[in-house]
């Protein structure tokens, strides 16, 4: 027997009982030496104590490319929290852009594991079990993908409209039609927009073909230089993750607000006021930085007091807590791998 983190009653739950009705899936993140292994960590600990039967699942985290080593001390919280590591190498000619660290490490897991996948960014905080991420593959009429479709953003809601020229781009390039794309409705606006989910929480099955088409059309996208006027190449894989869900002809469930919830450090006091206890996943994106951490935890307090003590007893993200020589070597790559994103960026189109 063993108690599953999340129960908000503490009941004992045979683990080996429910993993017998459903497979769990496997969860993966991206890690780098620097905040984001404080992000991580904290990202898999709020999942161990209040992800319910998710809490439960495999974690692995992977470092997706060159670069200083993680340290000895965040290694040994992977461990304690039943995190695997691993190190892989990308492989590709954009080392400079960092969301290929995304999709290369799905597809990484993917190619070997034919259950469902779960992917959350690192400046996640689960906060109650979010059931609609546990897919069954097993069950033919499950649906073999969900995600939040957050807001507008760069998504096109006419075709007339200032971000249709992009997304028709990117369809041409790569072998998608454009006209064909579904229309769903964003959660913060309630518009229509085509084919559009936010790529920070998404779920889906690992036999798909997903993991493997949206590394590669990310990768098309950056390799042609096809990028948005508002944005540029940020975003590439958001938009790529929607446009591969579409060419797959996958079936999909739209997941609710509160499944990816997010804040930025110029709103986290209204929206978590705004927010409610219900909320499953918290994006927390930069509050939890010094200026926003305080600010952060009293947002929290109003509804999940719990969690905004969890988070007082840890510290906002700091770079001085890394070594003198993972600094020196962070500083050197960013500032080379800026260098090759502005070159990059001179041969792009952007519409």
């Amino acid at each position: 027997m063993a108690r599953l983190f999340g129960s908000p009653t503490g009941e004992v739950v045979s683990f080996q009982e429910t993993k017998a009705k459903q497979p769990l899936p496997v969860v993966v993140t991206v890690i780098e030496a620097g905040p984001l292994e404080q992000q991580v960590c904290l990202l898999v600990e709020s999942l161990r104590r209040w992800g319910g039967r998710l809490a439960e699942a495999p974690v692995i985290a992977i470092k997706p490319r060159s670069g200083p080593r993680i340290s000895s001390a965040t290694l040994s919280v992977l461990e304690r929290l039943n995190v695997e590591y691993r190190s892989i190498d990308r492989n590709d000619c954009f080392q400079w852009f960092a969301w290929l660290n995304k999709t290369a490490a799905v597809r990484h897991i993917a190619v070997s594991r034919p259950g469902a996948i779960v992917w959350f960014d690192a400046d996640i905080l689960v906060l109650n079990e979010p059931s609609e991420l546990l897919l069954d593959p097993a069950d033919p009429n499950a649906p073999q993908f969900a995600a939040c479709a957050s807001d507008k953003n760069i998504g096109t809601t006419r075709d007339d409209d200032e971000f249709a020229p992009y997304f028709r781009a990117a369809c041409q390039t790569l072998g998608v039609d454009f006209a064909s794309l579904p229309y769903i409705l964003t959660e913060e606006e309630r518009i229509p927009v085509r084919a559009y989910w936010n790529s920070g929480v998404y779920a889906f099955t690992g036999n798909s073909g997903l993991a493997e088409l949206h590394h590669d059309f990310t990768l098309s996208l950056v390799a042609k230089g096809v990028g948005s006027h508002e944005s540029k190449l940020y975003f590439s894989d958001q938009v790529s993750l929607g446009l591969a869900v579409h060419h797959l002809g996958l079936t999909r469930k739209n997941l609710p607000q509160n499944y990816n919830y997010a804040i930025q450090p110029r709103d986290v006091d209204v929206r978590l006021r705004e927010a409610n206890k219900n909320i499953s996943i918290l994006h927390y994106h930069g509050c939890l930085w010094p200026s926003s951490f305080d600010k952060l935890c009293r947002g929290l307090s109003f509804h999940r007091p719990d969690v905004a003590a969890w988070l007082r007893d840890r510290r906002p993200l700091l770079t001085s807590t890394m070594s003198g020589a993972t600094r020196i070597h962070r500083k050197i790559l960013q500032l080379y791998r800026r260098r090759q994103e502005n070159i990059a960026l001179r041969h792009c189109q952007f519409y």
